[in-house]
């Protein structure tokens, strides 16, 4: 049976880690559980030293744990609460990353996960949603997110493309949920509406079931009262 074996110890990092990635040259990318992330280089190889440095908020990242992914041959940077970062080499900073859109981009909405298929496709969870990014022209991306619109609005923790890139499996709370492009499906939700609002003669209407009384304007009482459309 196969063991796993310590290679080396690196002290100085004592933040809890939960992804890793690898970035240009002879460095690793760690995304931290509570504040930032740490680059960590071998400019001499593994044996050699190792330089650590911090990024957090006076980096341009948001004050929270951040999660870092390997994709389209590039390091991307997620907040589950801002979005997307990229890092700016010469400036020493992060910025906010429009790869995926304006929509990902740092500050309009969270990012939990990325994985990117052998098509180039990269999934991405967000905010209890899943969405496929497909590749297309100038390094640009189309976002498609009603194809997984069936899946459950819950957490997903981990996204694992199949190697062919025939489907891709999502760790989500509630178990294992599996999501293949090429089977065609009926992705069209059924039609529903809600009436907020009945208006008679400008007046809005309202019914009290439990008083047999209609009402002008509903007052809100947890548990007591249920406004209802009269029929």
């Amino acid at each position: 049976p196969g063991q796993w074996k310590i290679e080396r110890r690196f002290p100085g990092i004592t933040r809890e880690i939960r992804t890793i990635a690898h970035g240009t040259g002879n460095c690793l990318w760690l995304g931290t559980e509570t504040r930032g992330v740490l680059h960590v280089e071998f400019p001499g190889g593994l044996e050699g030293k190792v330089n650590v440095s911090v990024y957090s908020g006076k980096h341009g990242l948001p004050g929270e744990g951040m999660r870092v992914f390997n994709a389209a041959g590039r390091v991307w940077f997620a907040s589950k609460s801002y979005g997307l970062y990229t890092f700016d080499s010469n400036a020493r900073r992060f910025l906010p990353d429009t790869r995926l859109g304006d929509l990902f981009a740092g500050g309009s909405r969270g990012v939990y996960t990325i994985a990117e298929d052998s098509r180039g496709r990269i999934y991405m969870h967000s905010k209890g949603h899943n969405f496929l990014a497909v590749p297309g022209e100038n390094h640009t991306y189309r976002i498609l997110s009603q194809p997984l619109k069936h899946m459950p609005v819950e957490q997903v923790n981990c996204i694992y493309p199949s190697p062919g890139g025939q489907s891709a499996w999502f760790a989500a709370l509630s178990g294992l949920l599996r999501y293949s492009p090429g089977e065609r499906s009926n992705n069209a939700v059924p039609f529903s509406c809600v009436i907020r609002q009945v208006t008679v003669n400008g007046v809005p209407l309202l019914y009290a079931p439990d008083t047999n009384v209609y009402l002008e304007r509903m007052p809100f009482m947890a548990g007591k009262r249920i406004p209802a459309i009269p029929y």
